[in-house]
């Protein structure tokens, strides 16, 4: 019984009270796209490299990642 109980709450959806604790949790220990970014700049070693990066990023349509992406 309790087996069928955990199958048949694991099949449904979760509960917004999950669902909202899963998303304070990515934003406490995810960084967010922007903090990504910035790092991802700053770690740049030149002029030219700075370019090259700022461009990627423009140039890229990235999507959220990973299966926390619609939080």
């Amino acid at each position: 019984m309790i087996l069928f109980s955990l199958c048949k709450l694991a099949a449904g959806p979760l509960p917004g009270t999950l669902w909202r604790r899963l998303g304070r949790l990515r934003r406490e220990f995810l960084p967010t796209e922007g903090e990504r970014d910035a790092a991802y700049l700053g770690a740049a070693g030149d002029r030219h490299d700075l370019e090259f990066r700022i461009r990627e990023i423009d140039r890229s349509g990235r999507r959220a990642r990973g299966p926390f992406g619609r939080f």
